[in-house]
Order: C-alpha cells, then sequence, then structure tokens
C-alpha cells in the first residue's frame, strides 16, 4: 500500500476534494479493495488493466453512500486512487467498518474469495489462467449473520481444468471427474452449491453439538 504522504499528494491536486476527511480516504481505499475483484469481474477487466474501468452505477451509489462523498468526489477518488487498489492485497475477513445492510440493499458482495493462482497448477501444464463468470454467494458468518459474498473461478483452456476457491476440477463434464481440494482448512467451507460457512462458525456448531450430547 501507498504511503499516506503519496495518497494525499494525489489526491490533493483536485480542488473538489480539499474537503475529503482522511478517515474516507482510509475507508475507500479498504472498501475498494474489497470490491475490486466484483467491479473488475462486472467488466471483464483484471487488474493489470493500466487505466480503471468505468464504475457501474451500483458501486457509485454504494460508495457515495457508505463514505458520504459526492458522485463526482466517488469518480475522481477511483480515477485516483485505482492503481494503489490493484497493488493492494485483498483482505481475507469482514470489515466491521461498515453497515452490512447496504451491501445487501445495494446487492453486492461483502468479502470476495478469491482463488490464488494466475497459472495452471496441474502436473506438466502452466498455461495462463483465464477468468470465468463469477457466482454470488452467501455466506454464513458467526458474527456478522448471512452476507452476499463473489466467487470468481479461472479456468485452463489447454486442459480444462477450472479452479474455484477450496478445489479444483478437470474435464467438469466427464462423469469420472472428481473434485480435488487444496491442502489445509480453509477460512470459508462451501456446505452446499453457491453456500458457504465460516470456520468460526462451524467451530461454533461442532461445540454445541458436543455439549448437547
Amino acid at each position: 500500500m501507498a504511503s499516506a504522504k503519496h495518497i494525499l499528494m494525489a489526491l490533493g491536486a483536485h480542488p473538489n476534494l480539499e474537503d475529503l476527511k482522511i478517515h474516507q480516504v482510509q475507508h475507500f481505499l479498504e472498501l475498494g479493495t474489497r470490491l475490486l475483484p466484483e467491479i473488475l469481474g462486472s467488466v471483464n477487466a483484471t487488474a493489470h488493466s493500466s487505466s480503471p474501468p468505468a464504475l457501474a452505477p451500483k458501486f457509485q451509489e454504494f460508495l457515495s453512500f457508505s463514505l458520504n462523498l459526492t458522485l463526482e468526489q466517488v469518480g475522481v477518488c477511483w480515477e485516483t486512487l485505482y492503481p494503489i487498489l490493484t497493488r493492494a492485497e485483498s483482505p481475507n475477513d469482514f470489515s466491521a467498518n461498515f453497515d452490512d445492510s447496504a451491501f445487501l440493499e445495494h446487492s453486492i458482495a461483502a468479502h470476495s474469495l478469491m482463488v490464488q493462482a494466475d497459472t495452471c497448477q496441474q502436473m506438466s501444464c502452466d498455461a495462463k489462467l483465464v477468468h470465468k463468470p463469477a457466482i454470488h454467494s452467501i455466506a454464513f458468518t458467526l458474527r456478522r449473520g448471512a452476507l452476499p459474498i463473489f466467487c470468481p473461478s479461472l479456468y485452463c483452456t489447454r486442459c480444462l481444468t477450472r479452479y474455484y476457491y477450496n478445489y479444483s476440477v478437470t474435464e467438469a463434464s466427464n462423469s469420472k471427474s472428481q473434485r480435488i481440494y487444496y491442502g489445509g482448512i480453509p477460512q470459508w467451507i462451501e456446505v452446499s452449491d453457491h453456500i458457504f460457512v465460516d470456520i468460526e462458525f462451524c467451530e461454533w456448531i461442532e461445540k454445541e453439538m458436543a455439549f448437547a450430547q
């Protein structure tokens, strides 16, 4: 993430941002980082693009509502801070800084479950992965209740392997194909199609069942 000095200098070049508060900038960076995968997915773009894609109205309205900014200020912040957002690491958990109802009201995901790979991981195949249409899903959390999430997948056109958040499958149309789950315990567990539960919620259910016996 760029230094605060660099960020303020970039924003200071725009007269209509003179009254912008530091906490608004911080929250824009946090929200922008969280929303970036969904924003890019909505226009079939990548974070490697040199110029920012146009923000769909729902993202403009969501950022305006959440940060108390005008639509013009949202547009300038997006144009100015986009290079910083593309270099930032996407957070792994939900943020308590924002109103959960705003995500639901604007049909925007509160979190993205990203595939941590750029190239195919199959033996003897290192082809570049391509983005496939994402699925909007629901995550049940212990502390926040049910929230919308964004689940993009990546696809290898050479060996026909599709990568999801916690597993991959080769030639899915083949009746003998199998899901190969990644090692370790993921933060999010898919309990049904497009329905996830966070690990804290799973552990709470396990404890409740143990005490009920």
